[in-house]
């Protein structure tokens, strides 16, 4: 594999974590790097953040946080599994 495709699969495994401002700031300055050459994955965290800018608006109510712990969790177990 590639470095590039090596960055790219980096960019889109961490899409949501990077527009949510949930990355460490090292992991940040490389996705960031990565957008600002790699016009793919620019388009695609464009589109994302349009997507996710659309649900905030339609929903704009906060889940219950008992939600958000347990899909964090989900989260965190597939990300480890």
């Amino acid at each position: 594999m590639t470095e590039h495709h090596d960055e790219c699969q980096e960019a889109v495994h961490a899409v949501y974590r990077y527009l949510d401002g949930e990355v460490e700031h090292t992991e940040e300055l490389r996705i960031t790097q990565h957008l600002r050459r790699c016009r793919g994955c620019s388009d695609a965290i464009d589109f994302e953040r349009t997507f996710l800018l659309r649900i905030r608006t339609a929903c704009p109510e906060e889940p219950p946080p008992a939600l958000i712990e347990r899909i964090k969790e989900l989260l965190r177990r597939a990300d480890d599994g």
